[in-house]
């Protein structure tokens, strides 16, 4: 019995001497605090290239065109009327990395375009959004989305809220989108700039420009 507790004793000797008093916990508060600095300086895990991204800047909404076979079968089961056709046209930067504008110079820089546009016919803005996605690798993305053009065909017969109701929902998109109605088509409205400039910051330029002239109304909310 005697030897039993001497032992015991001989052990709590030992690691006192080896792990003095207060050292072992503050080794693990060193550790501890050592891998959450780590955690913290890994820097953006989901971060993607900004090579590989497809930059909204502009959307066009229009009434699709329908042919007449198109037109006949507008009426759906039941009398039900099917949603209406838009077709959606977004406009994307081309980034300086991947080959744009940027990487060229004078004259030939000038005159080459530093983005490029992209239609869809869909029910909807969420279901055009996902088919585009289906036909470019980069993935697009609203956060500098700049303008939305709205075809004076579409305005009339369809309700504002319908429409910007996608855009409004969409986390990526800011509140501070420019909203446009045009006349005529709006994919028109983003083919229209002169070379070397871009339709969507041209148009974000002109309401910026506002104060310059009377012909164009303060904002409306």
């Amino acid at each position: 019995m005697d030897d039993r507790f001497i032992w015991i004793n001989s052990i709590a000797a030992i690691d006192h001497r080896t792990f003095p008093e207060g050292g072992f916990m503050k080794k693990w508060r060193v550790s501890i605090t050592f891998l959450i600095v780590c955690i913290l300086l890994t820097g953006c895990w989901s971060s993607t290239p900004v090579e590989e991204l497809s930059m909204e800047i502009g959307v066009a909404l229009d009434s699709a065109e329908q042919n007449e076979n198109e037109e006949a079968t507008q009426q759906g089961g039941g009398g039900k009327p099917m949603p209406k056709q838009i077709m959606s046209t977004y406009q994307f930067a081309i980034p300086q990395g991947s080959g744009g504008s940027g990487m060229k110079s004078g004259a030939a820089s000038s005159s080459t375009r530093n983005y490029y546009n992209m239609s869809e016919v869909s029910d909807s803005m969420f279901e055009a959004l996902r088919a585009l996605s289906l036909r470019t690798r980069r993935t697009p993305i609203g956060h500098h989305l700049k303008v939305i053009v709205i075809g004076e065909k579409l305005a009339r017969s369809t309700k504002f809220s319908e429409l910007i109701d996608f855009f409004s929902r969409d986390n990526d998109i800011r509140p501070s989108v420019l909203l446009y109605v045009s006349k005529g088509k709006a994919r028109d409205v983003l083919e229209n700039a002169l070379p070397g400039q871009t339709p969507s910051f041209v148009l974000e330029g002109i309401f910026v420009n506002r104060s310059r002239s009377t012909r164009i109304w303060e904002p409306v909310s």
